[in-house]
């Protein structure tokens, strides 16, 4: 699973695959792989090392929330 996620090419492919035995699957797998794998990646330290293997088997499943000050819940007037 590193090489794909280390590999924009491959990645690509791989979810393209998946998209095509169920669409909603791609964008889950974008979300979980990309925004949370990629940012523990980037950001953690060696703290949290679990954290990214257990992404990496699927043994978790990130998410993507947005919040500003200020806006609420209006996301568009951000």
């Amino acid at each position: 699973m590193r090489d794909i996620l280390s590999n924009a090419i491959k990645f690509g492919i791989f979810n393209r695959v998946i998209s095509i035995y169920k669409e909603d699957c791609g964008v889950k797998l974008t979300v979980n792989l990309t925004l949370m794998y990629k940012t523990i990646d980037n950001l953690g330290t060696e703290e949290h090392t679990d954290f990214k293997r257990k992404l990496e088997m699927g043994e978790d499943i990130g998410c993507f929330a947005l919040t500003e000050l200020a806006h609420g819940s209006n996301v568009r007037g951000i």
